[in-house]
C-alpha cells in the first residue's frame, strides 16, 4: 500500500494566515541589529504547572536540542508551585541536551490570587531574562505563561510566537468543573484573544486546533506543529525483544499484547478501555493488556469491572527510560479520549509513541487529527463512539486485520509515524515559526 505524503494527511505547518487589511495588527519594534534571520537566534521559551517536568525531558529538551541545526539556541524560563521535587533533575537534563534552564517559585492557592500573583510576578522576571538571555524571540506555553507575556511585553523588545499547546479554558470546561459563563474562564479566554492578535505566529498541535483559534480571532500567522519523539529510542522491536517481553510476562511468544500508556481519568474511558479488552479477550483468551501507569487502582477497578480474569493484564509503574522497550513489544496501543471540544487541539503522545515504535493504534474519532490521519491508512483503527457495537467492532478490526497483517502493518505504522511525528520535522515547524517574525 502507498504510504500518503504529509501533505495528503493534512498541512504540516500551515501557510500564512493573514488577517483583512482593514485590521489594525501593533507590532513591536523588532531588536536593534538582530532578528529571527540572522545566523544566530536566541529563543526564551516559558512554562507554568505544578509538579510535572516530564514533559520538558521528554518532549521539548528534544526538540530544542534539534533547533540548535537551525541556528536556534534556547533557554527555558519554568514557573512552578512544586520546584524541590524536580528542579534538579531537570537542571541536569537540561545541562544534557545543551539548553539553557532556570526555574522561580509560585504560589498555587487561594488559586485565583495565587494565579494574579505568578502572572504578575512571573511578567518581571520574564523581563529581567530577556534581557540577562538578550532573547530575541519569547515564546510562552499556554494561557498563563501568555498572560506573562502579554504583560511583560511593553518592557520587552523581542518577537512573540504563542505556543498555545491546546485549549487550557475549554478542557478545564470539559473537565475541570469550569463554567463557560465563570470568571476564571471568561479571563482565560480574553488572554488568549489577545494572544491571537498579538502574537507574531501561533503554534498549534493540530489543524482542528487551528480551525477553532482562527474562527475566535484572527491570528497574523498559525503553524501547526504536533508532537514529536525520538525515532531512535522508540523503534520497532526485533522479534527476539519482542519474545523476551512476552516471557517476562508469562506470555506465549505468539500471544496478542495489547499496551496503554499514560494518565487514568475520566476523559481516557478506563472502562471503556476495559471492555474493548474484553471484547478481545472474548475471542482470543489468550491476549494480555499491558497497561503502563501509576494509576493501578483506577486501571484495576475497570478491568475487574469488565470480568477479566486477573491473569489477562498487567498494571506497572515502570521509569520512563523503561517505556519504549516495552511498547514496542505490543501489537496494538489503545489511547482513548473522551471527544469534546479541548481534544480538538490535543495530538496525543502516547500515539506519536505507538507509530514510531511500528505498533498499530486503537483509539476513537474526534480526537485531533487522528480521523484525517487514520483515513487512508491502515496503522490506525477507530471507534466511532464507544457504544458495545463500536468497541466489539474495533476488537474484531484488531483480531481480522491488525494480527494478520503482522511485520507489513508495522513497517507501515512505522513510517506513518516518522513522516508525522519525528523530531526533526517538530523542529523545523518550530523554525518556520520563527521565521515569520
Amino acid at each position: 500500500m502507498a504510504r500518503r505524503t504529509r501533505s495528503a494527511l493534512r498541512p504540516a505547518h500551515r501557510p500564512d494566515t493573514q488577517p483583512p487589511p482593514d485590521v489594525a495588527q501593533p507590532r513591536r519594534p523588532p531588536r536593534v541589529g538582530c532578528g529571527v534571520r540572522c545566523a544566530a537566534v536566541k529563543l526564551l521559551y516559558v512554562t507554568w504547572d505544578g509538579p510535572t517536568h516530564n514533559y520538558l525531558e521528554g518532549l521539548f529538551f528534544p526538540i530544542f536540542a534539534k533547533l540548535r541545526a537551525h541556528g536556534v539556541s534556547t533557554h527555558v524560563l519554568q514557573f512552578s508551585w512544586d520546584l524541590p521535587s524536580f528542579e534538579a533533575q531537570v537542571t541536569a537534563a537540561a545541562k544534557a541536551f545543551g539548553v539553557g534552564y532556570e526555574a522561580h517559585a509560585v504560589p498555587r492557592r487561594p488559586i485565583q490570587a495565587a494565579t494574579a500573583l505568578a502572572i504578575s510576578t512571573g511578567a518581571v522576571q520574564l523581563v529581567r531574562s530577556v534581557r540577562r538571555t538578550k532573547a530575541d524571540v519569547v515564546m510562552p506555553r499556554a494561557h498563563i505563561p501568555g498572560a506573562m507575556a502579554l504583560l511583560a511585553a511593553p518592557l520587552m523588545r523581542t518577537g512573540l510566537v504563542w505556543d498555545s499547546d491546546g485549549l487550557m479554558p475549554d478542557e478545564r470546561v470539559d473537565f475541570g468543573g469550569w463554567s463557560t459563563t465563570g470568571v476564571n474562564y471568561r479571563a482565560l479566554r480574553a488572554v488568549e484573544r489577545s494572544l491571537l492578535t498579538r502574537a507574531d505566529a501561533v503554534l498549534t498541535r493540530t489543524e482542528a486546533g487551528r480551525a477553532v483559534l482562527a474562527e475566535r480571532q484572527t491570528a497574523r500567522r498559525f503553524v501547526v506543529v504536533p508532537n514529536g519523539k525520538n525515532a531512535d529510542e522508540f523503534r520497532p522491536a526485533t522479534t527476539e525483544e519482542r519474545t523476551i517481553v512476552r516471557a517476562s510476562l508469562s506470555l506465549a511468544p505468539d500471544a496478542p499484547l495489547l499496551i496503554y500508556v499514560g494518565s487514568i481519568g475520566p476523559q481516557y474511558r478506563p472502562r471503556e478501555m476495559a471492555r474493548l479488552f474484553a471484547e478481545v479477550h472474548r475471542r482470543r483468551p489468550d491476549a494480555h493488556l499491558l497497561a503502563l501507569t501509576g494509576a493501578h487502582a483506577q486501571m484495576a477497578d475497570a478491568l475487574r469491572a469488565a470480568q477479566l480474569p486477573s491473569s489477562s493484564w498487567t498494571t506497572r509503574r515502570v521509569p520512563a527510560s523503561e517505556v519504549a522497550s516495552l511498547v514496542r513489544a505490543a501489537d496494538a496501543g489503545i489511547s482513548f479520549r473522551e471527544p469534546s471540544l479541548s481534544m480538538r487541539a490535543v495530538c496525543p503522545i502516547k500515539i506519536v509513541e505507538y507509530l514510531l515504535s511500528g505498533v498499530p493504534v486503537l483509539s476513537n474519532a474526534g480526537v485531533g487529527d487522528l480521523d484525517v490521519l487514520f483515513a487512508r491508512s491502515r496503522a490506525g483503527h477507530l471507534a466511532p463512539d464507544f457504544s458495545p457495537a463500536a468497541l466489539r467492532a474495533l476488537a474484531g478490526s484488531f483480531i481480522d486485520d491488525v494480527l494478520p497483517a503482522g511485520d507489513g502493518l508495522r513497517a507501515e505504522a512505522r513510517a506513518l509515524g516518522v513522516a508525522e511525528f519525528s523530531l526533526a520535522s517538530c523542529a523545523a515547524g518550530y523554525h518556520q515559526a520563527l521565521q515569520s517574525l
